[in-house]
């Protein structure tokens, strides 16, 4: 993840394509992801999704959207998991 922080570190510095923040986003929210973070890892795939729009590409249009479908695949497996267990908690409930 340093890389990336030093990614748009230099964003913020010089100015870079479309394209180029894109792929920042993108890799950014699959990092998120697979470390379990999928709030910001949803908001940086929102974001790489606007500019993938604004530039027309629509391959990797597509390829957010099968990443945003994977983080809340994700996100409703583990509500339903947390559901389960909450129902199974020896802990009275309020």
């Amino acid at each position: 993840m340093a890389l990336l922080e030093r990614a748009q570190s230099l964003a913020g510095r010089h100015a870079l394509s479309a394209s180029t923040m894109a792929m920042v986003e993108q890799t950014w929210g699959e990092c998120l992801r697979r470390a379990g973070d999928l709030p910001r890892a949803l908001e940086h795939k929102h974001r790489a999704l606007l500019l993938y729009e604004r530039i027309d590409d629509r391959r990797a249009i597509l390829k957010t959207y099968g990443n945003l479908s994977l983080i809340y695949g994700e996100a409703k497996d583990f509500r339903a998991r947390a559901t389960m267990h909450s129902a199974c908690s020896p802990w009275p409930r309020r």
